[in-house]
Order: structure tokens, then C-alpha cells, then sequence
């Protein structure tokens, strides 16, 4: 995962927060999708549905700390 020193090159604050609304989406509707009891793992979570629900947290994780290195970059420049 890439936690950045600073803020991502030509992303602006309304766009990070979008793609970590549609990220944090992604993620509730695996983990509905994972519990459901017509999933291969009926109400438990399999090893592929445990690995999906890692990667979109890793994606939402590594978003969130795009938007603090923004944050950041706004507060130094300002």
C-alpha cells in the first residue's frame, strides 16, 4: 500500500472525496454481497470474499490518506 509524503499530483478535494464515497460503496455492497446466504460461503466469508473485502479496504485506506496529504498540502500553502 502507498501512503503518500504528500499531496497526489492534479487531484482536487471534491474529486478524493468522490472516488471515497464510491470506494467506501464498493466495500459495503462486497460485504452485503459476502454475508449473503446465497453467496459460496452461504453467512460466512470465504478466503476470495476475505481477500476482495482486504483489497477495497486497502483502496479506501490509501484514499483516505490521499485526502490528508491534501488536506495538509492546503493548510501549508494557505
Amino acid at each position: 500500500m502507498r501512503l503518500p509524503e504528500a499531496a497526489p499530483e492534479g487531484r482536487k478535494l471534491t474529486e478524493l472525496l468522490l472516488m471515497l464515497g464510491v470506494t467506501l460503496g464498493r466495500l459495503q455492497a462486497a460485504v452485503v454481497e459476502a454475508w449473503s446466504p446465497t453467496s459460496p460461503g452461504g453467512e460466512s466469508i470465504t478466503g476470495d470474499e476475505r481477500q476482495r473485502l482486504l483489497t477495497l479496504l486497502d483502496e479506501l485506506i490509501q484514499q483516505l490518506a490521499d485526502l490528508r496529504a491534501q488536506l495538509g498540502a492546503q493548510g501549508r500553502a494557505g
